[in-house]
C-alpha cells in the first residue's frame, strides 16, 4: 500500500496553554479533539485556580491581622473612636505598675477589680493568660488606685444609659 498511513493521518494539534501574566498561572489543556474545548476547559480551570490562589491570599492577610490585633491590648483601629484613649501607654500607668513590679495588663486589671468592675481580658497568648489570672492576687495601694483614678481621661467605651430600661435612670458612681 502506498502514501501517507499509520497514526498520523487524522491528527490535529488542539492542545491549548493560558498564562495569567498578572499571577503567573499557567494551564495547559490538550484532552479534546478541538482546541475551542481546549480553551474553554483551560480558562475553566485557570479561573478556578486564580480565585483560589486569591482567596488563599486573603485569607493569609485576615490571619495576619487577627494575630497582629491578638494580645495588642488595643482594639482593632475600625473599632476605635478618634479620641479614644490607649491606657497601656499611659505615664501613670507605666509608673504604678513599675512601682508594683507588675506588667501594665496587671495593673489594669487589679485596678478595674479593686473597683468592683468585671473584667475580661482578651488574650489567647498562654504567657498573658497566665499573667492575667495572677492580677486575682494583685492589691494595689490607696496611692495607686488615687493616681490612676486622676488620669483624667473621662472616657466611657460604653455609656452605661445604653443598660437603662424603661423607667429607670443611670448613674455614674465613679464620677460622683
Amino acid at each position: 500500500s502506498g502514501g501517507p498511513g499509520g497514526q498520523s493521518v487524522n491528527t490535529t494539534d488542539s492542545a491549548v496553554r493560558i498564562t495569567h501574566l498578572p499571577t503567573g498561572v499557567v494551564v495547559s489543556q490538550q484532552d479534546e479533539k478541538s482546541q475551542h474545548k481546549n480553551k474553554a476547559k483551560a480558562l475553566k480551570i485557570l479561573r478556578a485556580r486564580v480565585y483560589e490562589a486569591e482567596r488563599q491570599k486573603k485569607d493569609k492577610e485576615r490571619s495576619e491581622n487577627r494575630k497582629n490585633q491578638i494580645g495588642s491590648g488595643d482594639r482593632s483601629e475600625g473599632m476605635k473612636a478618634d479620641d479614644e484613649p490607649s491606657l497601656f501607654e499611659d505615664d501613670t500607668i507605666k509608673k504604678v505598675a513599675e512601682r508594683n513590679n507588675i506588667s501594665k495588663g496587671q495593673t489594669l486589671i487589679a485596678w478595674a477589680k479593686q473597683r468592683g468592675t468585671a473584667v475580661i481580658p482578651k488574650s489567647t497568648n498562654e504567657g498573658r493568660i497566665k499573667e492575667n489570672l495572677e492580677s486575682d492576687n494583685i492589691e494595689l495601694s490607696k496611692e495607686d488606685l488615687e493616681d490612676i483614678a486622676n488620669i483624667g481621661k473621662n472616657y466611657r467605651f460604653i455609656d452605661g444609659e445604653f443598660f437603662v430600661t424603661k423607667g429607670n435612670s443611670y448613674s455614674n458612681i465613679y464620677d460622683e
